[in-house]
Formats: structure tokens, C-alpha cells, sequence
């Protein structure tokens, strides 16, 4: 039982893998930033994407507190840094087209 808890984390369970939307808004927003590619179309979906990146784990934990609250939290807190980082990005794209 133990090597099994063990082996068994949050990445294994279907409801949980919605933290892998935290991941979004970084992926989509680290190559079209090079490019310096941004609009206003762009800018809204990059913080849409951003908000969802931070909201869905968020609900998740706040609907699911159980033995692992500790790592939901984590979870939780390291989507809403990538959101921070995602609004920042825009901001500093956005400033430089002014």
C-alpha cells in the first residue's frame, strides 16, 4: 500500500491535470513575445488564457481540499506567479509599441 501511494500523484488522476493549464499562458506567450508579435486580439486572448491559467487550479483546490491541500496550494500559488509573469510580459510588449 505504501509503494503505491507513493507512485500515485496528483498527474495520475484525471481531475487534477487541470493544473497543467498553469502552464499556458508561458508557452504561448514565450515565442510570440520574441517575435514581438502582440495586437489587440492577442493581448486579450493572452490574458484570458493568463486568467484560466490561474482561476482553474484555483477552483480546483478550493472544491477538492483533502490530505494534499499543501500541494494544491503550491499548485495553486505557482499559477497565479505565471499569471503575474504572464500580465507583466504583456505589459512590457505592449509598452514597447507605444
Amino acid at each position: 500500500m505504501q509503494a503505491y501511494w507513493l507512485s500515485h500523484t496528483w498527474i495520475d488522476q484525471p481531475d487534477e491535470s487541470i493544473f497543467l493549464f498553469a502552464a499556458l499562458p508561458s508557452l504561448i506567450l514565450v515565442p510570440l513575445s520574441l517575435i514581438e508579435f502582440v495586437s489587440e486580439n492577442f493581448v486579450f486572448l493572452s490574458s484570458a488564457l493568463a486568467i484560466a491559467g490561474w482561476v482553474l487550479p484555483l477552483t480546483l483546490f478550493l472544491s477538492r481540499r483533502r490530505e494534499r491541500s499543501a500541494q494544491f496550494l503550491f499548485l495553486a500559488i505557482t499559477s497565479g506567479v505565471s499569471l503575474g509573469q504572464s500580465l507583466l510580459g504583456m505589459a512590457i510588449i505592449a509598452g514597447k509599441n507605444v
